[in-house]
């Protein structure tokens, strides 16, 4: 999608001077809706996690191996569980059934958790001077990943009341120490989801003090990729919808320098989900005027993102391989596949093909393979 680039540097700087002007008679495209592609093009979230990880846990017999059994559980239910829901509510395209599922897995998660605190006390009071390092070990842990299931859980929480706002403050403030963790992917994610909390919490501004510049090279996939996508979209909601829209066409050029193959692909297609949303609701949203401006000018740009759908047979769209990581949990003989889900695996969701440009016919060729794959 070079076009789309060019289209949205130009359309960038000529959002700037019409804000004051009004839409009116513009074109009705109901047949592509964000919210029903983001969906329509995925499968089901998972509804329970694997046998290997259950497993586990009826083989532990002693209270350690089970709490590191339900430690590796709670991490599941808050790192692959609610990946999908979790991207769709980061870029505001969720809905009821999303946020009932973060608050589902959040409360697994939870559940789990005070197995993890009841039997590492159990262990501590049968055996005050042993296995000291390993009880630390797994606190450490359960600490790091609760303040993850409490962000889920206030998925239901729209913010628009003082208690609302004030739960989503205290989620905020329990990622502090997480944010600043040696483990930089655990830092990214609680940057990420700590900034979505200001946001909720009716403090937009600091939301976008804390996350990093839109066009900044993101080193922590996925998360430092949708800290820059939730910045734009909180531009826009502040206002700053020339800006946002800009940034996004920015970033899907530079997208080519940041990923590979389908995810690249993938990615630039929820850009772009995430900037048609952004443009036709700044659209609808418009008053009459009496200097009414043509909807022409978006038309390109519009143009460029559905034709990133509907020129390929199976588009897919991006989401989080793990709304957290994967492996907070630390490491027991009985850790099953899921999650030994790799740091690589978080920065590719899959290398299979090379796809590329839509404006490009070999490249566009390649892209349709890729996501027929």
């Amino acid at each position: 999608m070079r076009t789309t680039t060019i289209h949205g540097l130009r359309i960038g700087w000529a959002l700037a001077g019409i804000l004051m002007v009004v839409a009116f008679g513009a074109p009705a495209r109901a047949e592509f809706i964000p919210r029903d592609l983001i969906r329509g093009m995925e499968p089901a979230e998972p509804l329970s996690p694997p046998k290997e990880l259950t497993d586990a846990l009826d083989a532990a017999a002693e209270p350690l191996e089970r709490a590191h059994a339900h430690l590796a559980l709670a991490n599941w239910w808050v790192s692959t569980a609610p990946a999908r829901p979790a991207t769709r509510w980061l870029v505001s395209m969720e809905d009821a059934s999303d946020r009932q599922a973060l608050v589902d897995a959040a409360t697994q998660a939870r559940q789990h958790l005070e197995q993890v605190r009841a039997l590492l006390k159990e262990d501590a009071e049968a055996r005050p001077d042993e296995a000291k390092d390993r009880r630390r070990r797994l606190k450490s842990a359960a600490d790091t990943i609760q303040p993850f299931a409490e962000i889920f859980h206030n998925a239901d929480r729209t913010g628009d009341t003082e208690a609302d706002r004030e739960a989503w403050h205290k989620a905020s403030r329990g990622l502090a120490v997480a944010r600043e963790s040696e483990d930089k992917q655990v830092a990214a994610a609680a940057l990420l989801w700590q900034a979505f909390a200001f946001n909720k919490s009716g403090r937009r501004d600091r939301a976008l003090e804390a996350l990093p510049e839109a066009l900044a090279k993101p080193e922590h996939l996925p998360y430092s990729f949708m800290s820059r996508v939730l910045r734009c979209r909180l531009m826009a909601e502040a206002g700053q919808t020339s800006a946002a829209v800009f940034l996004l066409s920015r970033m899907d050029a530079e997208l080519k320098k940041w990923m590979t193959g389908q995810n690249r692909n993938r990615a630039r297609r929820l850009v772009g989900l995430v900037q048609y949303e952004i443009v036709t609701n700044w659209m609808s949203e418009l008053k009459s005027a009496t200097q009414p401006f043509a909807p022409d000018q978006f038309d390109s740009l519009l143009g460029d993102i559905e034709a990133s759908f509907t020129q390929v047979k199976n588009p897919q769209v991006y989401y989080m391989p793990t709304a957290v990581p994967p492996d907070i949990a630390p490491e027991f003989k009985l850790k099953a596949r899921s999650t030994t889900t790799t740091r690589e695996e978080d920065q590719r969701q899959d290398t299979d093909g090379d796809a590329g440009d839509i404006a490009d016919k070999k490249d566009a060729e390649e892209g349709t393979t890729a996501d027929e794959n």
